[in-house]
C-alpha cells in the first residue's frame, strides 16, 4: 500500500471512529428511563436488553479494550465467555435480592474497568490476563445491568422469564457489536503499520473516557455526606 493511499485510509478511519463516538454518546444522552414503561410486557425484556448495550456506551468501551486486548479470536471468545458468565451471575443476584451493591460505587468501578482494560495491553500481565480481567470486572458491568433493569422494574410473578430475557438480550446486543467489530479489526492487524497507531490512540482514548467518567461518578459518592454537612 503506497503512503498517500495509507494516510487516506488513516484518516477515513478516524473519522469513523470520531463519528461512532458522537453517535454512542447521542443515544446515551438521548435515552431516558422516565419515557419506559413502568412495567413492560415480558417479551419487551429482550429488547431492553438489547438496547441497553447499544446505548451503553461505558459497556461498548469495555468489550472494545477486550476486543483489543485479546491476542487471537479463540483468546477473545474465552474472555467474552468469561465476562458473560460474570455479569450474568451478578445481574440475577441483585435482581433476586441476594446482593445490593451501592449503585454509585458499581458505576464508579464500570469506568475504572474501562480505564484498567485499556491499560492492561502494557502491564504484560500474564498469558489469559483477558479472561482474567473479564471474569473481574464481569461481576462490576452485572451489577450496572441490574440497576438498568431495576429502572423499569421486574413483574414479581415472572421475575426469572424477564431476567432471562433481558440477559438474553444483552448478550445478543454484545454479539451484534462484537460481529462488526472483529472483521475491522482483522483487517486492521493484517496492516501492522496501520494497526499500531490505531491500536496506541485506541488505548488513549479509553484510558482518558475511563479516567473521566470515574472522576465525574466519583462525585455522586459524596452527595450525601454534602448534604449531610449542609444540613447540620
Amino acid at each position: 500500500m503506497t503512503r498517500p493511499s495509507l494516510r487516506a485510509e488513516r484518516r477515513t478511519l478516524a473519522t469513523a471512529l470520531c463519528a461512532l463516538v458522537w453517535l454512542a454518546a447521542g443515544l446515551a444522552r438521548a435515552h431516558d428511563p422516565a419515557f419506559d414503561e413502568p412495567l413492560p410486557s415480558l417479551p419487551e425484556y429482550l429488547g431492553l436488553g438489547i438496547t441497553h448495550v447499544l446505548i451503553g456506551y461505558d459497556h461498548l468501551a469495555f468489550l472494545l479494550g477486550l476486543s483489543l486486548l485479546a491476542a487471537s479470536p479463540r483468546a477473545l471468545l474465552g474472555s467474552v465467555t468469561a465476562f458473560t458468565a460474570a455479569h450474568s451471575i451478578s445481574l440475577a443476584a441483585c435482581v433476586l435480592e441476594l446482593v445490593v451493591p451501592d449503585s454509585r460505587s458499581v458505576e464508579v468501578l464500570i469506568a475504572l474497568s474501562i480505564a484498567y482494560v485499556a491499560l492492561a495491553q502494557r502491564l504484560r500481565l500474564p498469558r489469559g490476563r483477558g479472561v482474567g480481567i473479564a471474569l473481574l470486572f464481569g461481576f462490576v458491568h452485572g451489577f450496572g445491568f441490574a440497576g438498568a433493569l431495576e429502572e423499569v422494574g421486574v413483574p414479581s410473578d415472572s421475575a426469572l422469564s424477564a431476567l432471562a430475557l433481558f440477559n438474553l438480550g444483552v448478550e445478543l446486543g454484545q454479539l451484534a457489536v462484537l460481529a462488526l467489530l472483529l472483521p475491522v479489526l482483522s483487517r486492521l492487524r493484517a496492516r501492522p503499520a496501520l494497526f499500531t497507531p490505531v491500536l496506541q490512540g485506541t488505548h488513549l482514548a479509553l484510558f482518558l473516557l475511563g479516567i473521566g467518567l470515574a472522576l465525574e461518578r466519583s462525585q455522586w459518592l459524596w452527595q450525601p455526606a454534602l448534604q449531610l454537612g449542609a444540613s447540620s
